[in-house]
């Protein structure tokens, strides 16, 4: 039977942390940062997501304020959820992925990322990223994706 829940507690830590600089220059250099959260499991789809980044910071003396950046995160899925589409394929009584009634098992999602950052002018970066999901939305079932993107930030 489904439950209903009135919970809202979560807890989160973020750290970073300048490592080194580029040639004397402290706005310049190796950057780390590390993110945390956890969620409420008793109403929370994902009850915890970790990451990790390394970001240097004006890599070219030509190019001073770009950036580039590499990083892995882990988003687990609560494990209710898994429960729930488990009993919903028996009460189904389906196992195979490709029929329309099965619930797809989520578990664990990891992706890894580099980016680069172009500073175009003082309020504008562009940053193109290439990405590697595996298990995407923490289905094993589902195929790993080497995905493409861009981001355009503005201030």
């Amino acid at each position: 039977a489904f439950r209903t829940r009135s919970s809202k507690k979560g807890y989160w830590f973020v750290a970073q942390q300048q490592l080194t600089t580029h040639n004397g220059d402290a706005s310049r250099g190796l950057n780390i940062a590390a993110n945390a959260t956890f969620h409420d499991k008793e109403t929370n789809l994902v009850d915890n997501y970790q990451s990790l980044m390394l970001v240097y910071k004006g890599p070219f003396d030509a190019r001073p304020k770009d950036d580039v950046g590499i990083g892995a995160a882990r988003l687990h899925v609560n494990n209710d959820v898994k429960k729930n589409a488990e009993l919903l394929n028996v009460a189904n009584g389906v196992s195979d992925y490709d029929n329309p009634l099965y619930t797809p098992i989520r578990e664990t999602e990891y992706n890894f990322e580099i980016n680069y950052g172009f500073h175009v002018t003082n309020w504008l970066t562009v940053r193109p990223n290439l990405q590697y999901v595996v298990q995407p939305g923490g289905v094993d079932k589902v195929d790993n994706a080497l995905v493409a993107g861009l981001k355009i930030q503005s201030t």
